[in-house]
């Protein structure tokens, strides 16, 4: 028997298109997602950052590249 421990990030977009879930025409559109798994949250974050995704300071909110920063987003 072993142990193990790791660490695992399921981010997603927090930009208001993906948050109302609507296209500005009115289509539905998903919110982007991405996960991560790693020994410690820096690993899963390097990772993460490495698609193109950043991260809020506070760890709390996630954004898919090309999206546009909500107001008020990682404080």
């Amino acid at each position: 028997m072993s142990i193990t421990n790791g660490y695992a990030i399921d981010a997603y977009c927090d930009c208001e298109q993906c948050q109302t879930e609507t296209l500005p025409t009115g289509k539905y559109c998903r919110a982007e997602m991405i996960s991560a798994a790693g020994e410690t949250y820096a690993e899963c974050a390097a990772e993460i950052k490495h698609h193109g995704w950043q991260l809020s300071r506070n760890r709390m909110a996630a954004l898919a590249p090309g999206h546009k920063k909500p107001k008020g987003w990682g404080l």
